[in-house]
Parts: C-alpha cells; sequence; structure tokens
C-alpha cells in the first residue's frame, strides 16, 4: 500500500482539533485530584481524597471515560502500524532544490 504524503499531510491539517471523547460529565475535582495526577504518574494517595467532593456516579462516569480513552489509544496504535507499514507514494516532480 502506498500513501500520497501530500494528500495524508492535506487531510491532517485539515482533521477537526477537537476532543475524541467528551469530558463534559466528569467531576471536576476527580479530574483534577484523581485522573491528571495518575495520568502524570503521580502517586495518588486515597486517604487524601475529599469523599463528600464526588459521587459514586462520578466514578462511575471517570471508569467508564478512562475506557473510552483506552480505546481511542487502541485505534490510534492501530493506525500508527498501519502506516508504518506503508511506503511514501513517489512524487512526479522533485520535492527539492
Amino acid at each position: 500500500m502506498l500513501v500520497d504524503l501530500q494528500t495524508f499531510c492535506t487531510d491532517l491539517k485539515q482533521a477537526e482539533n477537537g476532543k475524541c471523547v467528551d469530558d463534559s460529565a466528569l467531576s471536576e475535582y476527580l479530574v483534577q485530584n484523581l485522573f491528571k495526577p495518575y495520568m502524570a504518574g503521580k502517586e495518588v494517595r486515597l486517604d487524601s481524597l475529599d469523599y463528600d467532593s464526588f459521587t459514586m456516579t462520578d466514578l462511575d462516569l471517570l471508569y467508564h471515560f478512562m475506557g473510552d480513552l483506552g480505546t481511542v489509544g487502541q485505534k490510534l496504535e492501530s493506525m500508527r502500524s498501519s502506516l508504518q507499514k506503508c511506503n511514501p507514494a513517489a512524487r512526479k516532480i522533485k520535492g527539492f532544490c
């Protein structure tokens, strides 16, 4: 499979630059005090959380959000792997000089 790099780059520039997973329903407290530190590789101590600042529903929403992020990551990895196996198509004219 050949990839036309010019078309590929144009398509990437035109792609929407938005969120791939909806995070609007997430608890801001959990995002700031649990999710972001965890994703940054920091230790999150459960005894440091204010359990009155979120509900079990908030935890469920965060759990599903993280699962959705994992799915997006797997799809991106699959696309990256497919692109890595492709050869670029030769240009009809020189791209340098």
